[in-house]
């Protein structure tokens, strides 16, 4: 082969290889776009996702310039992107005074390649409202030069959770140091055989006498030596066990062996730990003790006392229960009472007066405290008690009552007897003093008729003033005598129509002492001596012939005093004409509160001046 052939072998063979140096450069350079297409689709996508991402992604060089912000870090400080890139975040005033601090203290970092975070600082909207951020930064390589990516995440809601946490523990550590209970919490050790304190309140210091600090971290058999005796522990080994919660009265005995009763409620939280919440009713207990001996007291007394008891229910109007002497009155059994109201066992009489009792009561009007009632016994026959209620209550309003019956059968029969002992009294006294009036109307016929007047008088003024009937009869009574006295004076002084020597007016002021005389040992139910004795005395002390004054004069010769005078200065005598009502008055008024009573000249003034009284002729 010449060398024009070789050469030519040469090139083919350089020429094939240069073909598939070719080929193999094409398919790199294919695998090359390919790489660079995947490349370029790559940062798309990571560009994309942190474009898209939930929180702020922004790039800065080391000194805090902004280079990048993406949409998050847009909304959470409202300035746009344009805003932002190319400017230092100390230019940007979106930092307060407290953060930016911060902010410093991690770009010193960042410039010495060191990455940071997370971190809490707050920003400024361009609103001007603060939002707290956690931000980390990064310092990377791109390009040969350094970077910081940093991370900014929105923990508004994170905060708001945390405070509201911070204020629910604040609120639950008032509320557990300030609760009237004592709370003690128990941590769980030895497969529920122990307790160790983990946390103490203030009550429970009170209630316990031991001090927080001396308690938390202890085994409750180190604080209660005794515990075991009382029980409380099977208590909380079964909560703990079970998970769940009881209530145990628990009693212990304080260093003097004094007994003491705590109120324990104890239940498990989720947590493990056993709560005991508790109170100190050492009182109640003794209270509910006394209220045991109070009502085994009440039953004793109840059953066996010698007058009758019964309950009565106001709802049902039966009665409840009674004692054996109320039964034997009756003649029925414990059983049969309860079929039976208060008012089966009363006359008609007695029933009639007990409705009209409880209509008033129903109104709200006043009514006797013991009330009177004839009843039937067994055998038929009427008998009087007195009834002691005490009243019972409820939410409701009156539901009940408490009665003891008395028998006061003889009393009663008693005071029948002496009320006719007395009306026969009362018309023998009365027989008497018409003698007397007789007596005095034969020897004087103007002091009879006085007598008589002074009496309608004086009667008048006291029904006027609202007194007594019996003291008004009463009144009427000695009116009709008060100048009995005058018997002893003669006659022809009495009759003369001159004036009386000092000698006869003496005479005459004897009266009233003489009347005294006469009527002192005199059996009646009324002061009828007294009241004629001292019928011209004043208020004063002017008066005779004993000078009383104010309180010392008896009401019914005050009345007396007035209804005389009147009498005296309207009526005609011997010696002298009638002054007239209208004199007479103006004496009782010019004088009332010195001479005269207020209150009787006051009813007397009415009696005539609004009532249209007239003396009888």
């Amino acid at each position: 082969m010449n060398d024009q052939s070789k050469t030519k072998q040469v090139l083919i063979q350089e020429l094939a290889l240069l073909r598939q140096r070719i080929k193999e450069m094409e398919r790199s350079e294919s695998e090359y776009q390919l790489t660079e297409q995947a490349l370029h689709e790559s940062e798309d996508l990571s560009r994309s996702y942190i474009e898209e991402a939930p929180d702020g992604v922004y790039i800065s060089d080391l000194e805090g310039n902004l280079l990048y912000g993406n949409r998050k870090c847009e909304e959470m400080i409202g300035y746009r992107r344009e805003e932002l890139i190319g400017k230092n975040f100390v230019e940007v005033n979106f930092l307060p005074e407290h953060s930016l601090n911060v902010a410093l203290r991690l770009l010193q970092a960042n410039l010495e390649g060191k990455s940071t975070g997370p971190d809490e600082i707050e920003l400024i909207t361009k609103e001007g409202r603060l939002v707290p951020v956690e931000i980390s930064t990064n310092v990377i390589q791109r390009m040969g030069q350094r970077i910081v990516l940093s991370f900014a995440r929105d923990i508004t809601e994170r905060k708001q959770m945390e405070n509201l946490l911070r204020e629910n523990e604040l609120r639950y550590r008032d509320l557990f140091d300030n609760i009237s209970s004592g709370v003690a919490i128990y941590e769980v050790k030895d497969n529920g055989n122990d307790f160790i304190f983990k946390d103490f309140n203030k009550a429970g210091e009170r209630l316990d006498g031991d001090r927080k600090e001396d308690v938390i971290g202890k085994s409750i058999y180190q604080i209660r030596p005794g515990i075991k005796e009382f029980g409380l522990l099977n208590v909380f080994k079964r909560v703990w066990e079970t998970g769940i919660s009881e209530h145990y009265p628990a009693l212990f005995y304080d260093d003097n062996r004094l007994k003491k009763w705590f109120e324990n409620y104890v239940y498990k939280l989720p947590t493990g730990e056993i709560v005991a919440v508790y109170d100190d009713i050492t009182e109640r207990k003794q209270t509910e003790e006394k209220l045991r001996e109070s009502e085994a007291n009440y039953k004793q007394l109840f059953d066996n006392a010698p007058s009758g008891i019964y309950q009565v229910d106001f709802r049902t109007g039966k009665l409840i229960k009674a004692n054996d002497v109320f039964c034997e009155y009756f003649g029925c059994s414990q059983e049969e009472i309860t079929s039976i109201s208060p008012y089966d066992i009363m006359t008609e009489e007695s029933k009639k007066r007990f409705f009209e009792r409880l209509n008033k009561m129903v109104l709200g009007e006043e009514v006797p405290e013991n009330p009177e009632y004839e009843i039937i016994e067994r055998d038929g026959k009427g008998v009087w008690v007195k009834l002691t209620t005490k009243y019972n209550y409820d939410s409701e309003g009156l539901a009940g009552a408490n009665v003891v019956v008395h028998d006061i059968d003889d009393l009663k029969r008693a005071e029948e007897k002496l009320k006719d002992t007395l009306e026969g009294l009362r018309k023998a006294v009365s027989t008497t003093i018409q003698v007397m009036v007789s007596a005095v109307e034969a020897r004087d016929p103007y002091t009879a008729g006085h007598q008589l007047r002074v009496a309608d008088l004086a009667r008048a003024i006291a029904t006027e003033m609202g007194l007594p009937q019996d003291t008004i009869d009463g009144i009427r009574m000695a009116g009709s005598i008060h100048d009995i006295g005058k018997l002893s004076i003669p006659a022809e002084i009495l009759s003369k129509p001159g004036k009386l020597s000092d000698v006869e007016f003496s005479l005459i002021k004897e009266h009233s002492r003489k009347g005294y005389e006469m009527l002192k040992d005199v059996e009646s139910p009324w002061p009828l001596a007294e009241i004629v004795y001292q019928h011209h005395e004043r208020m004063d002390g002017s008066g005779y012939p004993r000078n009383l004054k104010g309180d010392e004069i008896l009401m019914e010769a005050r009345i007396m005093a007035v209804a005389d005078v009147v009498e005296a200065m309207a009526s005609h005598r011997p010696y002298r004409p009638g002054l007239g009502i209208g004199a007479a008055l103006e004496e009782i008024e010019k004088n009332r509160g010195t001479f005269y009573d207020e209150a009787v000249a006051n009813a007397c003034l009415r009696l005539f001046r609004e009532k249209g009284f007239q003396l009888q002729s």
